[in-house]
Order: C-alpha cells, then structure tokens, then sequence
C-alpha cells in the first residue's frame, strides 16, 4: 500500500511565545524532513516530535510524524500522529488517506474504506484512494465491490498499471473462490516474496495461502511464516542499527560528540553480533577520546588568549601565570614549544623586547630566504639582524651568513653543472659526440661526488664507445662502397681485393656473413665473365674482320659493328644483359640501365638484383614509393646501404609503419645509429606494446637501460623528431600509448 506524503508550502505565521520562536520549530521540521526523506525514519520522529513541542499545531508536522511511524511500521502510533492532524485541520488534503493506509495495514479494513471515501470527499478524482478502497474490499474477500472501485479508477485513468493488474487479480480470485487454486496463488505470491526479501508481503501472502490450505500445507506455511517474520525483525533491527551508527559518525565530522555518544549509545540497544558491538564500543571511546581532548584544547588555548591579552597590556607577571597554566594543559610539543616561547618574551622588558623583535624579524626573513633558497636575500637579512644582535647571536648569525655563502656557492656550481651536463646529454641525443664530449668534461670540473664524477666519466665513455663504433663503421662502409663501385664496373678482381679488406674491418658477425655472400657472388660472376668473353671472342674470330679494341668501354658505344656485336650477344646470351646494363650505369645512362634491371627483376624475378636496381634508384636520387619499395627489397636480400636504410627507415616512421617489418627496418637502421634516441624511443614504445612473447619484454628493457645511460631517466619525455616522427614518452610495462 503506498502511502502519500503531504507536500503543501510550509508557511510558519506564528505568534511569538515563550522560549522558541518560528524559526526553531521549522528547523527541527527541516531536519525531520530530511531524515524521512533518506529513510532515517527513527531520527525522523524526535525532530517532528521536538518541533510539535514548539507549535503544537504545527499541522504539517504531525501529518509527516505520522508518515515517519508508517516508515517504521509502527501504525498505532502512525494512526494516533494523523487522527491529531486532521483535529487540527478536518479537511486536510491526503491526511485522511494516510490515515487509510495505517488502517489497511492493521486490518482494520472498514475504518480504512471509510477513510478513503472521507478522502474522495475532499479530493474526488484522487485515484490512489480509489485503488485503496478496491484493495481493502479485495482483503476482505469482497471482490465484486474490489471490482466495481477498480473499474472507476480506470475511468478517471485509463493507463494505471495498478488499477488494471488488481482489477484482473480479483477476477481471477473471484472466479476461483472456494477452490484449490486459491492456496496456490497465494503460496506462489508468498513464496515470489520470500525469493525478493520482501517479508512483509510474504507473510501477508502465507497468511492468505493459510486460509485455503489443508492440515500437511498449513504446517509448511507455518514454519515459512515464523522464517518471514524472523527475516523481518533482523531486518528492521539493522536497519535501526545502521542508522543510529551513520548519525553518530556524522555528528562525530560537525565536532559534536556529545550527541555522538548519544547515538552510538542507541546503536549499541540494537547491536546483536560481536563485531556489531565492538564496532559500537570503539566509536564510543573514540567519540570520548575527542571530547576530553576537545575540552583539553579549550582550556589551552583559553589561558593562552588570556596570557597574550595581559602580555599586550604590558602585564608580564600575570602573563607568565597563564602561560605556566596553560603548560599544564599542553601537549604536543608544537603547544609546548609555543607556550615556552611566550613566557620567554614576557620575561624581557620593553626595550630588551623591541631589539629582540627586530632581531628576529630579520633573523627570520634570512630563514625564510633560505628555506626558499634566495641566498642573496638572506645574506642581506642576516647582515642587517647584526645591528641588533647580542654577542651569541651575532656568532649565530655570522655561522648563518656563511651557509648562506656555501649555499650560494653550491648553488652555482649545481648550475654550471648541469649546465654542461645537459648541453652533454642534449649532443649525445642529437649524434654530436665529439661536442658531447667537450660538455661533458666541463661538466667534470664542477663535479664534487665521486658518485657525480662517475656518472660524468660513463657518459664520456660511451659518447666514445659510440664515437667509435661509428668510425668503424664510416672505415667498413668505406670498402664496401669502393667494393660495388668496382662491381657496377665489372671489376671482379679489384672488388674481390677490396670486399676482402671490407671483411677485415667488418663490425659484426653478420656483416661478415654478409661480404662472405658477395664474395661468393664476385667468383660466379668471374666465372661467368669468362665464359662469356670465350663465347663472344669464338664469334668474333668467325664472323669479323679482327678489330683491335681498348680496354675502356666507351668504345662499344662508338662502333656500329661493335653495336651490332652487343644487339647478337643481347639476344643469344640472355645475362649479358646485365652487363650492358652495368656499362649503363657507368655511363650515368640510369634511366636505361634501370628498365633493364627492372625487366630482370619485376619480369624475370632475378630477386637478387634487387640491390642493383635499388643503387640505380639512388644515383638518381628517386623517393617516390615503387623506389622505397625497391629499397625496402635491396634491404632485404642483404644491401647493407646505411644510406638506403635510413630512407627506408625515414618513409616508415613519416607513414606511421608499425609492423613486423617496420621493426626490421628500424632495427636495421639502429645498427648504423646505435645512439639514435628517436630510433630507440620508437622500438622501445614498439616493444614495450607487444605481447606476442619474443623476447620484446627483454629488448624494451635493453633499450630502456640504453636511454638510461644516455642520460634519460624513467619518465623523461624525449620530443624528438624523425622524417614526420613526433615521439611521445612510453613507460615500461603499464601498456604505453604513442602516436604517430
């Protein structure tokens, strides 16, 4: 049954009494409603009962008094709340259907219809009160006259769900009276409340259920109404365990602890288990704790006031009896510390105190310049608290002065420090070693702790270290540069002599392997070089009158015969092809000798003579994306090209490339830049993103101790830039984000 809460204007004209005034009875009123209206229905019901107290007929707060005892299910108390209200207004709107409603739920069905009806006099088309006299008819077993109220309900609204769900309800119950199928429709609701928690339905069901059932049910019924009811009572005891704790606990954050106490008291009627009582035990000490600590303070701080005011009337005897009463009532060490220090300035006299209180003025500032680290500042201070110094303070002072100078001095030193420490760090990051190192040992000079000093010396050792890697590196690319010059002009002898030396000062293992392969590569071509130059000469002793030709091969260019020569050999011999394409690419004829090789490769599927064709695409200086993708291939099948590397790098870092791929190029280009923080922030990020195993965990945290020793800590934001690469900081293991 729901019942309706009055929401008429509270508008207090009250004539003035003895002892309260409006505003306090509409006070308490407020605080009730509040309660009520959270459901702290047995905080609710003192406020209305403290504020019907100050008006007794406060109308309004008996009718909610009465909605608060119907809150707690207390609807004798709810019924006398309500009755009052309407001795003080007969024609109050909803107070006589609240008053049903208490009727209702005490069975007391007559007196609740005639309520409701006393209801619809004053409220005609009120449909709740309509419904209310359906429903009671409907309990006393009356169904036709339930029907006849459900009916006109939905006249007045068609769309009410509880009007038209009770309506088919008691046709049902009509149509079945006297039958089994009684008992089971209330078992089934009763037992619908039960599985919910709602108890007291339940038992109002069971009770209906009991009615109709034989001798074998009404035993079940029984033990499932003492099981509801039971469940009920718990449930209404915490609850007004829960509230009288929560209002404590709240009255315990405003400061007022005697109430506190008070509640936490009322809890405890209501605490049943161990943990319920000690928890109510503890908020109590706790609460008395608060208050003689409260009353401590209040006395402190009392006698503190009245010593202060007696200091400022220059009464300095009595200034001292306070503050050694307030001693006894002091605490913390701050309060004793405090108490001390006044009964000190007391003691002196006027004079005495006007030169102490310049002294510790500037005494004072100069602290605070140093706790602020304005060294300059608090020198000044100092010097000038000097002027009014006693002999021991001016020795205080002066040890000041100079740990202020120390300061001073350090404080410049800290900055010439990093000064060149970041100018150091800031060069490694850029691939500016041999300036990285010049910083960095003048970082050395203003270093004071071995622990700074060895920080230092790492990092020029590894500006070093990575200065020489890459000197080995310019000396091995260097060969192997002079290496394919020599094969593009098919000089196998002089590219084996030079690719050997390239594989003297190779770096790596892999490099090694690398030069390895093309030496292999520079035989077969031999081999085939001569197999072919016994061919043509064969054909040349046959079918020309002898020709007498140089060594330089420009001069295949210039003879017709010799033109017609290569157009045969082009044809019969299919790899000569490539060598007239290597005598293009000498010639600087690159548009040429790129159709050819990439007929060979695109057509013929000559996948090795990728590289070939990519240092065609280089020498004239194409970037569009076929030639980054013949790069990327020349990188694949073993181009060693750092050159090429870094476009195919730079491409991929400019598209956003994140891929398998992408990493291989990357890692690729790292071997040539071991120091590059931008390469190493995007393969970290990479790394540190994946979770496909690899060994990804263990190279993100590689390369994160590498940034580490180039002088960026964990959480450092490094916002360089590569091609179109804007870097953004990543953190190990807490699934970094990055862009693009």
């Amino acid at each position: 049954m729901k019942i309706v809460l009055s929401v008429l204007s509270v508008l207090l004209v009250l004539s003035s009494k003895t002892g309260w005034t409006a505003e306090d009875a509409l006070y308490y009123f407020s605080q009730g409603e509040k309660y009520r209206l959270s459901e702290e229905y047995g905080l609710a019901i003192p406020m209305y009962q403290k504020a019907i107290e100050l008006k007794q007929d406060y109308e309004l707060a008996y009718n909610n008094l009465g909605s608060a005892y119907y809150g707690k299910r207390m609807y004798d108390e709810a019924i006398s709340a309500f009755k009052k209200a309407l001795e003080i207004n007969p024609d109050s709107k909803l107070t006589h259907n609240n008053l049903g409603c208490a009727y209702f739920y005490k069975k007391m069905y007559d007196s609740a219809i005639e309520e409701f009806k006393k209801e619809l006099q004053n409220n005609p088309d009120y449909i709740d009160a309509i419904n209310g006299i359906g429903y009671a008819y409907q309990q006393k077993g009356m169904y036709e006259e339930a029907i006849n109220w459900y009916k006109q309900a939905l006249i007045l609204d068609p769309e009410s769900t509880v009007a038209r769900d009770k309506l088919e309800f008691t046709q049902k119950l009509l149509g079945e009276k006297g039958t089994r199928e009684n008992y089971r429709t209330w078992n089934n609701l009763a037992i619908d409340m039960l599985n919910q928690n709602k108890w007291e339905e339940a038992i109002e069901y069971l009770n209906k259920a009991y009615e109709y059932a034989s001798k074998e049910e009404k035993e079940t019924i029984k033990g499932r109404l003492e099981e509801a009811k039971s469940n009920l009572a718990e449930k209404n005891r915490q609850e007004d365990y829960w509230q009288w704790v929560n209002s404590g606990i709240e009255r315990i954050n405003r400061n007022n602890l005697d109430e506190a106490i008070e509640h936490f008291n009322k809890a405890r009627e209501y605490a049943r288990t161990d943990e319920e009582k000690e928890t109510v035990t503890k908020k109590i000490q706790e609460a008395k704790i608060s208050l003689g600590e409260k009353a401590r303070q209040e006395n402190y701080w009392k006698l503190v006031g009245s010593g202060i005011e007696k200091v400022n009337k220059n009464n300095f005897d009595d200034a001292i009896d306070c503050f050694n009463k307030a001693m006894e009532y002091a605490k913390t060490d701050d309060e004793k510390e405090m108490v001390t220090k006044k009964i000190q300035e007391a003691k002196i006299n006027l004079t005495e105190k006007k030169r102490q209180e310049n002294y510790t003025k500037f005494y004072n500032a100069g602290l605070e310049m140093m706790n602020d680290n304005r060294w300059e500042k608090a020198i000044d201070y100092f010097n000038k608290g000097l002027e009014y110094a006693l002999p021991d303070e001016k020795e205080m002072l002066k040890g000041k002065i100079n740990e202020a100078q120390l300061a001073l001095d350090e404080r410049i030193r800290q900055e010439n420090y990093w000064k060149w420490y970041s100018a150091g760090i800031t060069a490694i990051s850029e691939n500016n070693l041999k300036q990285a190192m010049e910083s960095l040992n003048k970082a050395l000079e203003y270093t004071t702790t071995s622990a700074q000093r060895d920080k230092i010396m790492e990092k020029i050792r590894i500006a070093r270290a990575s200065l020489d890697r890459k000197q080995n590196w310019s000396d091995y690319q260097k060969w192997v540069d002079l290496g394919i010059n020599q094969m593009l002009h098919q000089s196998w002898k002089n590219a084996k002599e030079i690719f050997t030396r390239a594989f003297e000062c190779a770096p790596t293992e892999e490099e090694k392997g690398k030069i390895r392969e093309i030496l292999k590569e520079i035989d077969k071509r031999e081999r085939e070089l001569h197999s072919n130059l016994q061919i043509a000469k064969t054909s040349l002793e046959s079918n020309l009158p002898p020709l007498k030709v140089k060594n330089d091969l420009n001069y295949l260019f210039f003879g017709p015969i010799i033109t017609m020569f290569c157009l045969v050999l082009l044809f019969l011999f299919p790899k000569f092809n490539l060598l007239l394409a290597g005598l293009y690419l000498r010639l600087g004829k690159y548009t040429k000798a790129a159709l050819i090789y990439e007929k060979a490769v695109f057509k013929d599927k000559k996948m090795w003579l990728y590289p070939k064709l990519a240092e065609v695409y280089m020498k004239s200086s194409r970037m569009d994306e076929k030639a980054i993708r013949v790069y990327d291939r020349a990188i694949y099948f073993n181009s060693s090209n750092p050159i090429m590397i870094k476009i195919v790098a730079d491409y991929y870092l400019k598209h956003g490339k994140i891929g398998e791929r992408a990493v291989e190029v990357y890692e690729e280009a790292l071997k040539y830049e071991p120091d590059n923080i931008q390469l190493l922030h995007i393969l970290g990020m990479i790394y540190a993103n994946s979770n496909n195993g690899n060994g990804n965990e263990k190279k993100a945290k590689d390369i994160h101790r590498r940034l580490s020793e180039l002088g960026y800590e964990d959480g450092e934001v490094v916002d360089g830039k590569m091609g179109e690469l804007h870097v953004v900081n990543w953190e190990l293991g807490k699934n970094p984000k990055y862009k693009i």
